[in-house]
């Protein structure tokens, strides 16, 4: 604590910087010398233009000051006991610039509301506050006024635990300027470690994280059994480089989630022992760059796999479909671009130069690239839309083969895994080669509403009006200007079903992942009549029938930015239809749980994620085990094509023109040009079609001083007349 001792009286005069008179009444505050936060803040100046503050000694400072009609500025650094002037220029139209923000989320490429912006000025070294922080609207905007031209400008973004910064610079010569700010995304983290692929022995290595051409981190495990970490961009592709001496070097792929924390360990093959060629499987992943688990139908996705090769003059790859599964999954490219490729549309070993696409996609591919190799190889495949799944598991599989090789000379082909029946020449690898020994790796295709994961099914399907399904991609359409009980008033209902295939522990619970931007959760039901009712906690409970209880629920914000809801549905183990899955087990009988969740759908997005989640515990004795757990992951898009709203006010928007049959509210709405007749023949209306006529409905739902509605066209496309109100 500071005492008369520690701190002395520090002065600043306020003067007009053209006349040097003083300036009582402007408003000063005190900061620490590189700090951006007041130590003493609004001290007014008295008669004399000064304000003064006791602060503590042996530190330096600076001060800024305000007044009505004038620019911010700042003082020189000064001590405790010292005095400084600052001299404020007068703000006139000729200096003035007005600033336009626009905040868009680094992931979504969407409109970020809500997020705080500042501004700090580049002066004399160091980077001092400007004005105070701003909130961007529905549409990711906000708009500083009244700022002096000429200045050096850091823009700086934040909402939640993400920020966002970019410097610019006010041009004398403009009085308006616009700049984008990207709010990033909070990076990842890697925990990484080194084993020989043969031994599985750990191994001392060195690592690199890459994305394009910059090196994000690196670091050396430099004794076997370490590891080390790495900080990367989040939900971007990042090459993952491993070395170590007298092993080959080996990239991997890794996209995570912000803030998201993964131990990887990358498994390096001893150089000595490779006499050919190896080829490894690394999974499924989607179009996000995530593994996978399992396929969904009507999806692409990526099967990638790590290939290395020795004193090759070529190196191959072969990719297959299995036989009885080539009408459901097809291969449509591969990508880097080989130097050959072979494939066929059908199963059978003829060789064809096939175009494999999404029309019509292979069966199987070769892809053969010239000399010796250390890549990523990628097959895209695509799955069937309407392949049969099992009524009771909801899943189908299918089963995949591939092998490497390499051609050494003119004659000599060596396969991997090892193949007795070689060819006498490079040039008809495949006669034989096709049913050569491969290995194998499968996947569960799965409905687009359905996951599958550790002996329980969960399922999500929508509904909003009359419009049902799908269950991925389903376009919601924004409520956030109407309250129950509107007339226009549509809730999304989610409905969920876990199917289980083993037994219930005594705690189970369901949890509902959102982004509270997009929506709110209004409720959650259960299919069980009278849930709390009496025999709950014994038997008797009526579950699966057309009755619904209301669940209690809780609500809680995540540091990412995402909201949970969760919700007991501990009880259901008391249903009458319940029988424990192994006591069933020679009937395959399985228990569903079953009900919805109720949503406002808010802020319009493209995309937007949901993910449900089921846990049940595993209890042994009094002993508490791991609980199993589901969970289903899908995307929705919020629509409003005719309005925008925030919680300050919303507009809404119709068009007409003469003769366009288009309707009003149509997105988009398409106006037919008029660039063919003259101004006179629009104004008699002898024209085709007439002027475009663009009606706006504002509604302020709370008090301002001043409402303002921007109205942005193409000039060349769409050129605005006249503005009329009511």
């Amino acid at each position: 604590k500071a005492t008369a001792e520690t701190t002395d009286e520090a002065t600043v005069s306020v003067v007009d910087a053209s006349t040097q008179n003083a300036l009582a009444g402007a408003v000063v505050n005190f900061y620490y010398l590189g700090g951006q936060t007041p130590v003493v803040a609004n001290v007014m100046a008295d008669a004399n233009g000064e304000a003064k503050a006791k602060l503590e000694n042996g530190r330096e400072y600076y001060a800024s000051a305000d007044a009505q009609g004038y620019f911010r500025s700042f003082s020189a650094s000064f001590a405790a006991d010292d005095s400084a002037t600052v001299g404020l220029t007068k703000a006139t139209a000729d200096s003035s610039a007005s600033l336009s923000i626009n905040v868009v989320d680094e992931e979504t490429g969407n409109p970020v509301p809500e997020a705080s912006v500042s501004l700090f000025v580049i002066s004399m070294g160091d980077v001092r506050p400007l004005t105070n922080a701003q909130y961007t609207d529905y549409y990711g905007n906000t708009v500083f006024n009244a700022l002096m031209r000429g200045l050096s400008l850091q823009v700086q973004v934040a909402k939640g635990s993400r920020s966002g910064n970019v410097t610019l610079l006010l041009p004398e010569s403009r009085a308006s300027v616009e700049a984008n700010v990207t709010l990033l995304m909070n990076p990842a983290t890697l925990t990484v470690k080194a084993q020989n692929l043969l031994t599985k022995a750990d191994i001392p290595a060195e690592f690199r994280a890459v994305y394009g051409d910059d090196v994000l981190d690196s670091c050396i495990v430099s004794q076997p059994g370490q590891s080390c970490t790495l900080t990367i961009v989040a939900r971007r592709d990042v090459q993952l480089q491993a070395q170590s001496p007298g092993f080959e070097r080996r990239t991997k792929i890794e996209n995570l989630a912000a803030e998201e924390t993964r131990e990887e360990t990358l498994a390096l093959y001893p150089s000595g022992a490779l006499n050919d060629s190896y080829a490894e499987f690394e999974g499924f992943y989607n179009w996000l760059g995530q593994r996978v688990g399992s396929l969904m139908l009507g999806h692409k996705y990526e099967a990638r796999f790590w290939m290395v090769s020795k004193n090759a003059n070529l190196t191959g790859l072969f990719f297959k479909v299995a036989d009885d599964n080539s009408n459901d999954v097809g291969i449509i490219e591969v990508s880097p671009p080989p130097a050959i490729i072979k494939a066929n549309n059908a199963p059978g070993p003829d060789l064809q130069d096939a175009k494999c696409d999404e029309a019509g996609p292979c069966n199987w591919m070769e892809a053969q690239y010239a000399g010796t190799q250390n890549r990523l190889v990628s097959y895209m495949v695509q799955v069937d839309p309407n392949v049969q799944v099992d009524p009771t598991t909801h899943r189908a599989l299918s089963s995949f083969s591939y092998r490497s090789w390499i051609a050494r000379g003119p004659t000599i082909i060596l396969r991997n895994p090892v193949d007795e029946l070689l060819e006498t020449t490079v040039d008809t690898p495949l006669a034989s080669g096709y049913y050569a020994n491969a290995y194998s790796t499968s996947a569960a295709i799965l409905t687009p509403g359905t996951t599958c994961i550790n002996d329980i099914c969960s399922s999500l399907e929508f509904s909003q009006g009359s419009q049902v399904g799908p269950n991925e991609g389903f376009a919601a359409h924004s409520l956030l200007h109407l309250a129950e009980g509107d007339a226009e008033w549509e809730p999304l209902v989610v409905h969920y079903r876990f199917e289980l295939f083993h037994d219930l522990g005594a705690d189970s619970r369901m949890y509902f992942e959102y982004d509270p931007n997009n929506f709110r959760v209004d409720g959650i039901n259960a299919n069980v009549k009278d849930y709390y009712g009496s025999t709950a906690n014994n038997t008797g409970l009526v579950c699966g029938s057309t009755e619904s209880t209301s669940l209690d629920y809780s609500v809680n914000q995540q540091a990412a930015g995402k909201a949970i809801a969760m919700a007991d549905l501990s009880n259901v183990k008391y249903c009458t239809n319940y029988i424990p899955y192994s006591a069933g087990l020679n009937l395959n009988q399985t228990f569903t749980v079953e009900g919805s969740i109720y949503l406002k759908p808010l802020n319009p997005t493209n995309r937007t994620f949901v993910t449900v989640n089921f846990t049940t515990s595993r209890f042994d004795g009094a002993t508490p085990q791991e609980s199993a757990k589901g969970y289903h992951q899908t995307w929705l898009s919020i629509t409003n094509p005719n309005g925008a709203y925030t919680q300050y006010g919303s507009v809404e928007v119709t068009f007409e023109q003469t003769n366009n049959t288009a309707a009003a509210n149509n997105d988009p709405w398409e106006a037919v040009s008029i660039a063919d007749c003259t101004g006179q023949q629009v104004q008699n209306g002898s024209c085709h079609n007439g002027l475009v006529k663009i009606n706006m409905l504002f509604t302020a739902q709370r008090a301002r001083d001043t409402n303002e509605i921007l109205l942005r066209t193409i000039p060349t496309h769409l050129k605005v007349l006249t503005v009329s109100y009511n």
